[in-house]
């Protein structure tokens, strides 16, 4: 099993600087740390990425909100970073990030959790596969 307080802690520790890279933007005019916040969430999505089988409902109900709350945080801070430096590359590498935050999250609440339309897709896939042998084999 994950350590999910671990996890919880880091994506915590996240946000909290992602917030804290927006304030620096709003405040000064100055392009905030955004690089080591992108490697940071790059490796965290790794990690979790890593250990993806282990994470059910238990471990669910510990990072959801952490992991809403930071995918909110880089959303916010990817606002204010476009309007304050339109068009630099770590805006873009940010959205990047963003967005895997985005498919981290979906990927769990659709491959690791009870859902009734998992069942009813693997019975579609079970047939298109027979369908294929089937098919192949003629």
């Amino acid at each position: 099993m994950c350590d999910v307080m671990v996890m919880s802690s880091r994506i915590n520790k996240l946000s909290r600087s992602g917030f804290n890279n927006r304030l620096k933007l709003t405040t000064k005019d100055e392009i905030a740390n955004i690089r080591g916040y992108n490697r940071r969430i790059e490796k965290l999505v790794d990690d979790v990425y890593d250990v993806f089988q282990e994470i059910g409902e238990q471990e669910w109900t510990v990072l959801q909100e952490p992991l809403d709350l930071l995918i909110s945080t880089t959303k916010d801070l990817l606002k204010t970073y476009k309007k304050k430096y339109k068009n630099h590359e770590e805006c873009e590498n940010l959205e990047g990030m963003w967005s895997y935050l985005v498919e981290l999250r979906n990927d769990i609440v659709r491959f690791r959790l009870p859902n009734p339309m998992r069942t009813e897709m693997e019975a579609i896939l079970s047939r298109i596969g027979e369908r294929m042998k089937q098919r192949n084999a003629s």
